[in-house]
C-alpha cells in the first residue's frame, strides 16, 4: 500500500483555552488537489499552520510522508511542505531575483514568464499579485511536495486572481504538486480541486467530491446562505456559485 503524503490522525489543537481543531482525520495522497472551505473562523488558515509546523502544540498525529512533523526539522519540513499566506507578515528589501534563489531557484530562465520579468524589482516595490505570485514560485521551488495556499487570491483584482490561478494549474500538472487551497471563493474552489473538506467549528464535517450533487445543499448549511451549480458559459464544465 502506498504511503500518503499528508496524514492527520485525531489532531487538535487549544490555543489559549480555546479549541480551535478537533479530532481531525484526513490522507490526502500524491498528486490531490483539496479544498478547504467553511465559514470564518472554522479553523481553516489554522490547520494549515499546524501542518506546516508553525502551531506546533497540537495533539494527536500529523504525518508527512511517514514522518511526525515535530520530529522533522526545518530544512526537512520544508522540504516536504511550503505554505503561501494570504500576506506575509513582512516584505524584506530583497529583489525579486535574491528571494528566489533564497527559495532555491538556481535558473531564473526556468520560472514563470511573468515573474521571471520582475526578478530586478524590490519586493516592498510590487503589486499584490506580483508579489503573490513570486511567494507562489518561490514556494514551489523549495521543491515541496505539499503546498498549502492559504486564500492566495483574496486581495487580488481578477487580472491577479487568474494569473495566480493559471500558476497553480501548471505546477500541479507539471511538479504534480499536490495542494490545499483555503478559499471562501467556491467556484474557484471547483476549479482548482478535485475534492472538497468542510470545517465548521474545528471539525470537519464533510469530505468528498467536488463533482458530489450534494455539495451545494452542505455548503448552504455551513454558510448560511444558497449555492447552485450551474455551467461554465464557454467550458460547460460545472461551478457553484452563491444564490
Amino acid at each position: 500500500m502506498t504511503q500518503p503524503l499528508l496524514a492527520l490522525h485525531d489532531l487538535s489543537l487549544q490555543v489559549g483555552g480555546r479549541t480551535l481543531l478537533k479530532e481531525i482525520n484526513l490522507i490526502i495522497s500524491q498528486g490531490e488537489k483539496v479544498a478547504l472551505v467553511g465559514a470564518n473562523g472554522a479553523g481553516k488558515s489554522s490547520l494549515l499552520k499546524v501542518i506546516a509546523g508553525l502551531l506546533p502544540h497540537y495533539t494527536g498525529s500529523i504525518k508527512l510522508e511517514g514522518g511526525e512533523v515535530k520530529a522533522l526539522t526545518p530544512s526537512e519540513r520544508a522540504r516536504m511542505v511550503s505554505m503561501v499566506p494570504q500576506r506575509l507578515p513582512f516584505v524584506p528589501r530583497f529583489t525579486v531575483r535574491e528571494f528566489l534563489e533564497l527559495s532555491g531557484v538556481s535558473d531564473m530562465d526556468l520560472i514563470e514568464p511573468t515573474v521571471r520579468n520582475l526578478v530586478d524589482r524590490h519586493l516592498p516595490d510590487l503589486s499584490g499579485g506580483e508579489l503573490q505570485r513570486v511567494v507562489l514560485v518561490g514556494a514551489v521551488a523549495q521543491r515541496a511536495r505539499l503546498v498549502l495556499l492559504d486564500e492566495p487570491t483574496a486581495h487580488l483584482d481578477p487580472t491577479g486572481r487568474s494569473e495566480v490561478e493559471r500558476i497553480v494549474q501548471r505546477y500541479h500538472h507539471e511538479k504534480s504538486i499536490s495542494y490545499i487551497l483555503v478559499t471562501h471563493d467556491i467556484s474557484l474552489a471547483t476549479r482548482l480541486a478535485e475534492r472538497v473538506v468542510m470545517l465548521r467549528q474545528g471539525a470537519v464535517v464533510w469530505d468528498g467530491a467536488v463533482s458530489a450533487p450534494e455539495l451545494p445543499s452542505l455548503l448552504q448549511e455551513v454558510y448560511g446562505s444558497s449555492f447552485t451549480k450551474v455551467p461554465h458559459p464557454i467550458t460547460g464544465e460545472s461551478l457553484i456559485i452563491p444564490g
